[in-house]
């Protein structure tokens, strides 16, 4: 039975029908639902593709955003620098313009939240290059598939697999497997 029919607006007689038309592929609809029923180990296995996928992309951001702060952290806090000079020398060729001074004081308090943040963020660990290979990769998916906490069988079992996962998570970002 169609779930709509649509006619043609210059033609009555040409109909086109639900039916007729084929099915989006990964729909909801009843008749695809039994074809996209997964097992329990695929499940687990599509879950573990996906944090290596996530862990992958976790370490990659890291590493760049080193890099970024490398090449162009100092620029920024330099521009912040050189904006506060100038704005703090406006001010004092303008004693009596409330806003130059506003504008000195703020541009001064953005040059030191810059420092602070670069400054911050390069007292972190240094992230590593590191490109795993095929078996490594497959024994920290292996790792992972021990370890995972949505395998618990009860509650104390999952804290203590989601500290152990965290353990493990944090060694494969930092590249020291």
């Amino acid at each position: 039975m169609p779930i709509f029919q649509i006619r043609h607006a210059e033609n009555p007689g040409i109909a086109f029908s639900s039916s007729a038309l084929p099915l989006p592929s990964g729909s909801c609809y009843p008749e695809t639902m039994a074809e996209q029923r997964e097992t329990p180990s695929d499940l687990i296995r599509t879950l573990l593709e996906k944090e290596m996928f996530l862990l992958n992309n976790q370490r990659d951001l890291a590493l760049m955003n080193h890099r970024y702060l490398d090449r162009l952290g100092g620029r920024y806090l330099l521009l912040d620098e050189l904006h506060a000079q100038i704005t703090a020398l406006l001010a004092v060729q303008n004693p009596g313009n409330t806003a130059a001074l506003r504008e000195a004081e703020r541009t001064s308090q953005r040059a030191r939240e810059t420092a602070e943040q670069i400054a911050s963020e390069r007292a972190g660990p240094v992230p590593r290059e590191t490109e795993y290979s095929d078996t490594i990769q497959q024994r920290f998916q292996d790792l992972l598939r021990e370890l995972h906490p949505a395998l618990a069988s009860d509650e104390l079992e999952r804290e203590r697999r989601t500290e152990r996962f965290e353990v493990a998570r944090e060694v494969y970002l930092s590249g020291n497997l």
